[in-house]
């Protein structure tokens, strides 16, 4: 069955895993009174590719499914498996190293369970390892224009990173709608990491909105990455969904 929303590659590995590993820009954080010292990308670059950009996690899943004016509640679970982006390969023409990101997992909408999986390829730049794009079984995704996050960002920082053209096949014929990334530091859990929100939203060849991701993971100041949750507005089979997972 077909989601119209996942968890996007581009979020996870486009952003390279946290917007780290993508490099330095000129971009200037917004500075606040952060009780954390800047967090430091570049450290958190050394780390991912350490550990070759593979993750794991599992969670349960909270959230609200919307049919005609009833709101009805949603439980499950969900997990989210990433493969290394190390597969040499090719995308548009550019060499490039391909990974892999799953979502499965299990809905429970007014009693009945109903199953999940979706699949997503993503390309990095055999060169830079910057974001290239990314493709499913539906979609074909395209980067148009990035914009490298700083090296240092404090709490308050945010901007954009990325938009991508979508069509529904390699061959770029049929256009699909556009994709947009960016990404937001707030307050983490202790006095020495923050949050790193990842926002994806995407929208129609008629400018809707037809769904919208937030990935939050913990950043402490030494680079160490950790996933911490994850929200998604969309639909399943023509209900209006949104949940979270954590």
């Amino acid at each position: 069955m077909l989601i119209r929303f996942s968890l996007r590659p581009t979020v996870l590995f486009g952003t390279c895993l946290l917007v780290a590993s993508c490099g330095g820009g000129s971009n200037t954080p917004v500075v606040t009174n952060a009780p954390v010292p800047p967090i430091n990308f570049s450290a958190a670059t050394a780390y991912n590719q350490t550990v070759g950009l593979g993750f794991q996690f599992s969670g349960n899943v909270t959230g609200t499914a919307v049919t005609g004016a009833q709101s009805i509640p949603v439980t499950g679970t969900a997990s989210i498996v990433g493969t290394a982006a190390n597969v040499a390969t090719s995308f548009n023409g550019q060499s490039a190293s391909q990974g892999t990101i799953t979502l499965s997992g299990n809905l429970v909408i007014n009693g009945t369970t109903t199953p999940y999986s979706s699949a997503s390829n993503v390309f990095l730049s055999a060169q830079s390892a910057a974001l290239l794009g990314s493709s499913t079984s539906a979609q074909y995704c395209v980067v148009a224009t990035y914009v490298p996050p700083p090296t240092l960002a404090t709490i308050g920082s945010f901007g954009p990173i990325a938009t991508l053209n979508c069509f529904t096949d390699s061959t770029m014929t049929v256009a699909a709608g556009t994709e947009t990334q960016g990404y937001q530091i707030s307050s983490g859990t202790t006095a020495a990491n923050a949050t790193v929100s990842i926002i994806t939203t995407d929208t129609s060849i008629s400018g809707a909105t037809v769904a919208k991701t937030q990935v939050d993971f913990l950043v402490d100041v030494t680079g160490n990455v950790t996933f911490k949750d994850a929200q998604a507005q969309g639909s399943v089979n023509g209900t209006a969904l949104s949940f979270t997972l954590q």
